[in-house]
């Protein structure tokens, strides 16, 4: 039985592992990730990260974290991950935008879990990428803020802007982009608890 249940949870850890796909390389930015479980026991959960590029050029990048830390809450993590992803790709929508189609379409589809997510746009015009900046617009339901480090090494919290509603929670909550623009040679850092 303990054979069989290590193996059942080494199949989720791989499936898991599987949807954390390597970000793409474009040439003006750098990423790096980095999945760590909290501990040794819960190895597989909800948390998953995400990023992509959109037809017009901007970058997109997911964290999010299904509520729970086992089997379920990775399947639900799969699904919500994909919807997203899908709904963000084949939309002009803003961050905040795609937080409400996704919040409808968990409750059309009944998936019922709740998880916080935040979804944000690298933007840049030619006048920006002249100047040397980048607009950072992000919508976050639920979600730790991201944090930006500066070129100079400065680090700020952006917490000012308080955390719209869970997704899962209610389908028709408000949710508000926010945006600020950061220098070149800036870190932005997205993380789960």
């Amino acid at each position: 039985l303990y054979a069989r249940s290590r193996r059942v949870a080494r199949t989720a850890l791989t499936l898991q592992r599987s949807l954390l796909s390597e970000p793409p390389d474009p040439d003006h930015l750098s990423f790096a990730v980095r999945y760590v479980p909290a501990a040794r026991e819960a190895q597989v959960g909800g948390d998953w990260y995400d990023v992509f590029q959109q037809p017009d050029g901007a970058t997109v990048l997911v964290i999010g974290d299904v509520v729970g830390h086992d089997t379920e809450a990775a399947a639900c993590m799969g699904q919500l991950r994909g919807l997203l992803r899908g709904i963000t790709y084949d939309s002009d929508d803003s961050p905040a935008g795609v937080l409400r189609r996704l919040d409808r379409a968990m409750a059309g589809l009944e998936l019922k879990t709740m998880a916080s997510v935040l979804v944000a746009r690298l933007e840049q015009t030619d006048e920006e990428v002249e100047r040397g900046v980048t607009r950072l617009r992000w919508a976050n339901a639920g979600h730790l803020p991201p944090v930006v480090a500066g070129p100079d090494g400065e680090i700020e919290v952006y917490d000012g802007a308080r955390a719209d509603l869970l997704l899962g929670v209610e389908p028709t909550a408000q949710r508000q982009d926010h945006v600020r623009t950061i220098p070149r040679g800036s870190t932005v850092l997205l993380y789960t608890d």
